[in-house]
């Protein structure tokens, strides 16, 4: 997989969460998604900005176009030196709120992107990694969750896995 420069984006309050709006539009419309992707993924990076303000007070985005092959797509990075999270798999439950959100913004980045990764540690913070295509069809399916075996037992890790078999 070939990556081209990737773009970093400071995020430290709200003003920054709409520039990492705008630039992930930019890109997006750049590398050939169309309106309704290219908008799921803004949707996707208005989430991590946010919650990067909400939960660590501060940290960064990093957008990473993606060439495998005939494939084209974007990387996502969102990193903070925050407090962690204490239970991935119930950040993802809509309606799971630490902040007083309504608590829907992990759960909306994982049905919108292809794949991603969490890691995160107390006092080390997290650090969200994801990715969608440019599809065709423009539909997204989860196949499943496995977590990481490799990971130090006081990190957390998880990954969300396609099954290619499912479409």
């Amino acid at each position: 997989m070939q990556t081209a420069e990737s773009t970093q984006i400071p995020v430290g309050q709200s003003f920054d969460c709409a520039m990492a709006e705008q630039t992930t539009r930019r890109i997006t419309r750049e590398l050939g998604f169309a309106g309704q992707p290219s908008e799921e993924i803004v949707l996707a990076v208005a989430e991590l900005a946010s919650n990067l303000v909400r939960h660590a007070g501060r940290g960064a985005l990093t957008l990473r176009p993606l060439h495998s092959g005939d494939r084209v797509g974007i990387e996502v990075a969102a990193a903070d030196h925050g407090p962690g999270m204490r239970d991935i798999e119930q950040a993802f439950e809509d309606g799971y709120t630490t902040a007083g959100g309504l608590g829907y913004g992990l759960g909306t980045v994982n049905r919108l992107m292809d794949e991603i990764e969490i890691s995160s540690a107390a006092a080390l913070g997290t650090r969200i990694l994801c990715r969608r295509w440019v599809r065709p069809d423009n539909t997204s399916r989860l196949a499943g969750w496995c977590r990481d075996s490799a990971t130090p037992p006081c990190h957390s890790k998880w990954r969300r896995l396609r099954d290619s078999r499912m479409g």
